[in-house]
């Protein structure tokens, strides 16, 4: 995946929501020193939860509830943890991501429903041809 990542000349996207995740699971010492490698790569973007992405989520959110299902299946996960998932995708389509890479299978299951479909690459689905090459990894 790295050397694809690199002959591509593509970027990783870290949707601020997963950054949170990772952060929690490191030591606070680790901190600055991960942001700062973060922030100095050429090949990762940091990518915010942002106002275009909280209206992609909410036109998703609200779409879900119109056909009377708000979880769209995912009925064994809190509803928290939906809407957090939710909020890594629409980080995701709205930076116009071309794969979205995670081991989470609701993740998974989000970008089969609002995405053009999942490629069998071992948990990376592909969001179809975008505008610009970056990959979103959720951890």
């Amino acid at each position: 995946m790295v050397s694809r990542i690199a002959h591509n000349r593509d970027q990783i996207i870290i949707p601020t929501p997963v950054l949170s995740e990772v952060l929690v699971k490191i030591s606070p010492e680790q901190i600055t020193d991960l942001l700062t490698e973060l922030n100095g790569s050429v090949w990762i973007r940091l990518e915010a939860f942002d106002a275009a992405a909280a209206v992609e989520l909410g036109r998703r959110t609200a779409v879900a509830i119109a056909q009377g299902d708000k979880r769209e299946g995912l009925n064994d996960a809190p509803w928290t943890k939906v809407k957090f998932d939710r909020q890594i995708v629409a980080v995701a389509i709205v930076a116009q991501a071309t794969e979205i890479i995670s081991d989470d299978p609701h993740v998974k299951s989000d970008c089969d429903r609002n995405t053009e479909g999942m490629q069998d690459l071992g948990g990376s689905g592909s969001f179809g041809s975008g505008n610009k090459p970056a990959l979103c990894v959720s951890m």
